[in-house]
């Protein structure tokens, strides 16, 4: 809840994000909870990204899923598990995709697992609230977050943010003061119309 309540009403600080710094500092994490020696985590990052967004609201994104994917993997002995982050540019859009071959979720499940307590399966730990504050972290950071599952079972979280998030804030304090000035000039406006 302390988490849920910091996001809210966080104040967003826009910054340019390295994402290998960021993952670094996650995988150092999970490393200490324990990754399985089978399971193969991948990277892809492209070298030109320019991305200007929150890092902490980009940390608590990649965080619940990379935890999520992990937390979810097929431990069958048949299957080789698998985390692949990607994260690419497409126009004025940053892409950040985390896909896995774990144990995947039911179409059924698919509209609820951003609720808040929601869980849908006994492997989770955080009560049902990762994939929330991921969820919120996004909306936050004006990104949109989408999940599909390909023919051969995997699932795949993919997050599309604005490449500079911090021209998306100035556009709206713009319109924010342009609309404090109007109200003003309409209350100046009824000041005088009720003087004459």
């Amino acid at each position: 809840m302390l988490i849920i309540n910091q996001i809210n009403q966080s104040v967003i600080n826009p910054d340019f994000i390295d994402f290998h710094a960021i993952l670094y500092d996650i995988l150092l994490i999970e490393n200490k909870k324990g990754i399985p020696a089978r399971l193969k985590i991948s990277f892809d990052i492209d070298k030109d990204i320019v991305f200007r967004s929150d890092k902490d609201l980009i940390k608590i994104i990649l965080e619940n899923l990379i935890d999520n994917a992990i937390k979810f993997r097929n431990d069958s002995v048949r299957v080789e598990p698998f985390v692949d982050v990607r994260i690419w540019k497409e126009a004025a859009m940053v892409v950040l995709s985390v896909k896995d071959n774990g144990i995947g979720i039911s179409s059924a499940d698919r509209e609820k697992i951003f609720q808040m307590f929601v869980r849908v399966s006994e492997r989770s730990e955080s009560g049902g609230i990762g994939l929330y504050l991921t969820r919120l972290a996004t909306e936050k950071a004006e990104g949109k977050i989408d999940i599909q599952t390909s023919v051969e079972g995997y699932t795949e979280f993919s997050v599309v943010f604005p490449n500079d998030l911090s021209l998306i804030l100035e556009k709206r304090k713009e319109e924010q003061w342009r609309r404090t000035m109007l109200e003003q000039d309409e209350t100046e406006k009824q000041k005088v119309d009720q003087n004459s």
